[in-house]
């Protein structure tokens, strides 16, 4: 996963708009500060955002070195269910393997391809 600095670069590179205008609110010494940035959107957005940065955390999930592959599946679900609540009863998961392929440790990346 992301650390805080990781998590706020990636966002201010996708706020447009009035978005960006609250980011320029934050005060200069915490704007490479997540939790900084997301509580000056929280306090004009509200949750509006939210669905965005799960759908962002989805895209750049990394496997942990630690993480079990059961753990890091876990995750993903929580992430999918956060990023499309109430818009599939059921999440199809088939498309998961395939979106995080790339987020494997290298040593299941290798198991998985001896086994095809």
């Amino acid at each position: 996963m992301w650390n805080n600095k990781e998590k706020a670069i990636e966002l201010i590179l996708v706020l447009k708009g009035n978005a960006s205008v609250v980011h320029e609110s934050v005060p200069v010494s915490s704007r490479n500060n997540y939790d900084d940035i997301m509580e000056a959107l929280q306090r004009k957005y509200g949750g509006e955002h939210k669905k965005e940065l799960y759908r962002m955390e989805l895209r750049g999930g990394v496997q942990k070195a630690i993480e079990t592959l059961q753990d890091f599946a876990l995750e993903i679900e929580r992430l999918l269910q956060l990023t499309y609540t109430g818009e599939h009863q059921f999440l199809d998961m088939r498309f998961v393997p395939y979106q995080s392929h790339h987020s494997l440790k290298p040593s299941l990346l290798r198991w998985q391809k001896k086994r095809q």
